[in-house]
C-alpha cells in the first residue's frame, strides 16, 4: 500500500495539472454588419466613415486581411456562416422569397431544414446560451428555419429580410411572437420627382423605437441573464445596418449634418426610401452601429468578462449599389473591383476582426485567406463541441494564436446563379455562363488573376497559365453539388421522384395473432439487395375493403428507393375502426423486429414513418399518437366521419412533421373535413397541407368516387412522388426532396395550413 500512494498521489497531480492546462471555453459575440463595405471602417484606412469601437477592437487583437463572406447577398452568405458549408454545398444558395409565397404573413425566405447543423446547435449542445439578434433571412414565422428550431435559446429581430429593409417596423420578433413597436410601418421604397419644400415630409419615414436600440437592449439583457446563470454564451448579432434604405436617428445624423459636405439629395431613384442628406445618413449609419458594438463591449467589461469572450466582426458581403449609397465617395470596397451582387473581390472581401484579450495577440494581422464556412469549424473547437459530417471550412484556432501560423492550402469557392469564383492561394478564377438567347447554347467566359500582384484584378492571365486554368475549372467543378431548389445551368435533370429507385424489390407475408386470438396479416415491401446499413422502416396503413391492390405500387415504389415498407391487410376487417387498424400494425411492427429470416437488413429502432390512405390516413395519425416510435406521417385523404373530432384531439400534441394530403374532387374525404387535421398541432410543429384539384378519392368500391379531372393512373403516381419526397426529406434529412415537395406547382401547391385558403 504504502508504494502505491507515491504512485496515486504522483497520477493526481497529473491529472490535476492536464485539467488546469485545458483551454478555457470561451463566451462568442459575433457581430455581423450588412453591407458594409471592406473600406468603410477606419482600421483598413476609411478617412470619412467614423468607426473607432471596431478600429479598438482591431488594434487589440487579429485583423483579417483576406477574408471572404459566405456569399455576395444577404440569406446564403448567413448560411455559409451558421454552417460551415460553402455554396456549392449549402442548402441555400441564393436570396429566395419562397417562403413568403406560402406564408400567411406574407414574409420569409428559403428556410434551414429541420436537423440543420448550425452554429447555434453546436453551442447549444455544448452547453451554451445561445441568442440570435437582428436579421434573420433564413425562415419565416413558426416554420422549421425559425432561430428558435435552429439551435438558438432567444432571438429578437427580423425573420425576414425584406422587412429588414424597414429601420423603423411595425414590430419585430421576440422569440416566436411579434414585439409591436410605436412605428408606423411603410413599404421601405418610394421614388420622388423632386425634392420636397417642407422639411417635415421626412418624418414620415421615421418613427420612435429604432430597430437596432430594441434589439441592443435584448441581447445586453441576454448577456446579463448568461453571466446570472454563469454560463458560457454565444451572441449572434446580425445587424441590418447599413443596409438600406437610409434611416438613422437625427441625434446620430446630426454629427455628419455638422460635416458640411457636399451632398446631394437621394429621390429614390434605385430603390428604397429618399433621403435629403445620403450621404451624411449613410456614415451615421455606420457610425451609430458601431456606437451599439461598443456599448454591447463595455457591458461585457462591466460584468467581467472581457478576458473570457472572444468578439468576432465582420459584415456579410460589399457594399452596394443601391438606395442612395455613395460607394465612390467613401471608398467603400477599398482598392477592390466589384460590390454587392458580384464574386469581384468588392463583392465577397469582408472586414474580420477577433479579439479575445490574452489569448488573440493585439495589433497583428494575418494574411490566410480564410472564409465564413471557417467559423463554425473555428468555434466548435475552441468551445468542445463535436460538429458531424464533411464540412468545407477548417478551424483557425491555432491562426488565432499565432497569425504566422500557416493552414493547409484549400480553395475557398462561391457560386451565384451562372457565376463561379474559386481562390486558390494567391490565384482567383471566375467563370460566367452566358446565354445570348433564351434556350440557346451557353458561352463560358473564364478569367484568371493573380491578387497578390494584382487586388483590384485588373489583368486577366487565363492566356499565360492554361495549365493553371485548367486545374482550377476542375476544383470549381468538384466543390460543386447539384441543387434540385437553386439549380446551376449545367446540372443534371431533376430527380424525378415518380421513377423507380435503384433497387429491386421483393414481397413477403407477415403473420401474427393478438391476444383475443384473432390472426392478422401484413405485407413486407424491401430491397431485395442485402444489406448491412439500418433502413427505414414505413408502416402502411390501408383503407377500407381491401384497398391495398390500389396501393401496393406505392409500398413497392418506397421500397425500390430503400425503405422497409411493412403494409396491413384489413381485406378481413371490413369496417374496422383506426384504432383498431393502429393497434393491429403496431402488433405487425414488433412481429417483424422479433422475425428472423424476414429482412434483408435490419430497420431503424425508432423514428418510422406512417402513412395511410382514407380510413388509413386516419389509422396513421392514430398510431403517431399511439406510439413514440413513429417520426412522420403522411396522411393521404384521411377521413373516417365518427372518428375525425376525436383524431384532431389525439393528434393536438404531437410535434413531430404531419402531411395531409387531400383531394379537390373528393367527395368521401373532402378537403374541409381533414382539414383540421393538418392543424390541428403545438405551435412550432411542422405541418404540411396540400389540396389537389381534380383528385378523387381512389376507393375502389364505388367507381363514382374515382372520378375528377386525374386518371387514376395520374393521380397514384402523383401520390407516389408526394411520399416518397416526404419521407426522403422527413425521415433522412434530405434537403432536396423536401425542396422537391414544399413548392409552388401548377394549380396547387403544398405549405402550411395558415398559408393557404
Amino acid at each position: 500500500m504504502r508504494t502505491l500512494l507515491p504512485l496515486l498521489g504522483a497520477l493526481l497531480a497529473a491529472l490535476a495539472s492536464a485539467a488546469a492546462q485545458d483551454p478555457p471555453r470561451p463566451n462568442v459575440i459575433l457581430w455581423m454588419a450588412d453591407d458594409l463595405g471592406w473600406g468603410e471602417v477606419g482600421y483598413q484606412g476609411q478617412e470619412r466613415i467614423r468607426t473607432p469601437q471596431i478600429d479598438r477592437l482591431a488594434a487589440e487583437g487579429m485583423q483579417f486581411s483576406a477574408a471572404y463572406s459566405g456569399h455576395t447577398v444577404c440569406a446564403p452568405s448567413r448560411c455559409v456562416l451558421l454552417t460551415g458549408l460553402h455554396t456549392g454545398h449549402a442548402q441555400i444558395r441564393e436570396n429566395s422569397p419562397w417562403a413568403s409565397r406560402l406564408h400567411a404573413l406574407g414574409e420569409g425566405q428559403e428556410p434551414l431544414r429541420f436537423g440543420t447543423q448550425t452554429l447555434g446547435t453546436l453551442l447549444q449542445q455544448a452547453g451554451y446560451r445561445t441568442g440570435a439578434f437582428g436579421k434573420w433571412g433564413l425562415g419565416a414565422p413558426y416554420d422549421e428555419g425559425r432561430p428558435l428550431a435552429q439551435g438558438f435559446d432567444a432571438f429578437m429581430g427580423y425573420l425576414c429580410q425584406k422587412q429588414a429593409h424597414d429601420h423603423y417596423p411595425p414590430a419585430l420578433w421576440k422569440d416566436g411572437a411579434p414585439l409591436p413597436l410605436r412605428n408606423p410601418g411603410y413599404t421601405p421604397s418610394r421614388r420622388l420627382e423632386a425634392l420636397p419644400d417642407e422639411d417635415s415630409f421626412w418624418e414620415q419615414f421615421s418613427g420612435e423605437d429604432y430597430a437596432e436600440d430594441v434589439m441592443l437592449e435584448a441581447a445586453l439583457a441576454f448577456v446579463d441573464r448568461a453571466h446570472a446563470e454563469e454560463r458560457p454564451f454565444f451572441l449572434y448579432f446580425s445587424t441590418p445596418v447599413p443596409h438600406a434604405a437610409l434611416q438613422v436617428p437625427e441625434d446620430s445624423l446630426a454629427a455628419y449634418l455638422a460635416e458640411g459636405w457636399e451632398d446631394p439629395p437621394y429621390l429614390g431613384t434605385k430603390g428604397y426610401l429618399p433621403h435629403p442628406t445620403p450621404r451624411a445618413a449613410y456614415a451615421a449609419m455606420i457610425s451609430r452601429m458601431d456606437r451599439d458594438l461598443g456599448t454591447l463591449l463595455e457591458r461585457v467589461e462591466r460584468l467581467g468578462l472581457a478576458e473570457e469572450t472572444l468578439v468576432l466582426f465582420t459584415s456579410d458581403n460589399g457594399a452596394t449599389f443601391n438606395g442612395g449609397v455613395d460607394r465612390a465617395f467613401f471608398r467603400s470596397n477599398g482598392p477592390f473591383r466589384g460590390m454587392k451582387t458580384t464574386l469581384y473581390e468588392g463583392g465577397i472581401r469582408v472586414p474580420l476582426v477577433a479579439r479575445w484579450p490574452g489569448r488573440i495577440p493585439a495589433g497583428v494581422t494575418c494574411d490566410e485567406p480564410v472564409g465564413f464556412q471557417d467559423l463554425l469549424p473555428t468555434l466548435a473547437e475552441l468551445a468542445g463541441a463535436e460538429p458531424r459530417g464533411d464540412l468545407d471550412g477548417v478551424s483557425l484556432a491555432t491562426v488565432l494564436e499565432d497569425p504566422d501560423a500557416e493552414l493547409a492550402e484549400r480553395p475557398l469557392y462561391f457560386e451565384s446563379n451562372r457565376r463561379q469564383a474559386l481562390r486558390l492561394g494567391r490565384w482567383k478564377l471566375h467563370r460566367t455562363l452566358k446565354q445570348e438567347d433564351q434556350g440557346g447554347a451557353l458561352e463560358e467566359r473564364l478569367e484568371l488573376y493573380d491578387l497578390l500582384e494584382d487586388p483590384g484584378e485588373s489583368e486577366d492571365l487565363t492566356a499565360r497559365h492554361p495549365e493553371l486554368v485548367e486545374r482550377l475549372v476542375a476544383l470549381m467543378a468538384s466543390e460543386h453539388e447539384p441543387s434540385v431548389r437553386f439549380p446551376a445551368p449545367e446540372d443534371p435533370p431533376a430527380f424525378d421522384a415518380r421513377a423507380p429507385g435503384p433497387f429491386e424489390v421483393q414481397r413477403g407475408p407477415l403473420r401474427t395473432t393478438r391476444a383475443d386470438g384473432v390472426s392478422i396479416r401484413g405485407v413486407v415491401h424491401q430491397p431485395a439487395q442485402a444489406d448491412v446499413a439500418e433502413r427505414d422502416l414505413v408502416l402502411f396503413q390501408h383503407g377500407w375493403l381491401g384497398s391495398a391492390r390500389d396501393y401496393e405500387e406505392l409500398c413497392d415504389h418506397l421500397a425500390s428507393h430503400g425503405f422497409v415498407v411493412l403494409s396491413n391487410d384489413t381485406q378481413t376487417g371490413l369496417l374496422a375502426s383506426p384504432v383498431v387498424e393502429a393497434r393491429d400494425t403496431l402488433l405487425l411492427a414488433e412481429a417483424l423486429l422479433l422475425s428472423t429470416g424476414v429482412l434483408t437488413a435490419p430497420v431503424t429502432p425508432s423514428g418510422w414513418g406512417a402513412v395511410g390512405h382514407s380510413m388509413g390516413g386516419i389509422a396513421s395519425l392514430r398510431l403517431a399518437s399511439a406510439s413514440k416510435r413513429i417520426g412522420a406521417v403522411c396522411a393521404l385523404q384521411p377521413g373516417w366521419p365518427r372518428a375525425m373530432e376525436s383524431t384532431a384531439r389525439a393528434v393536438e400534441d404531437l410535434f413531430m412533421p404531419v402531411f395531409v394530403l387531400t383531394g379537390g374532387d373528393d367527395r368521401t374525404c373532402p378537403p374541409s373535413g381533414s382539414r383540421p387535421l393538418a392543424e390541428a398541432a403545438p405551435t412550432g410543429a411542422r405541418r404540411l397541407w396540400a389540396t389537389v384539384p381534380g383528385l378523387g378519392h381512389l376507393g375502389p368500391v364505388d367507381g363514382r368516387w374515382q372520378r375528377g379531372g386525374l386518371p387514376a393512373d395520374e393521380a397514384h403516381a402523383l401520390h407516389r412522388e408526394l411520399v416518397l419526397d416526404y419521407l426522403l426529406a422527413t425521415l433522412r434529412g434530405d434537403a432536396g426532396a423536401d425542396e422537391r415537395l414544399v413548392r409552388r406547382r401548377d394549380g396547387w401547391r403544398v405549405g402550411r395550413p395558415e398559408s393557404l385558403p
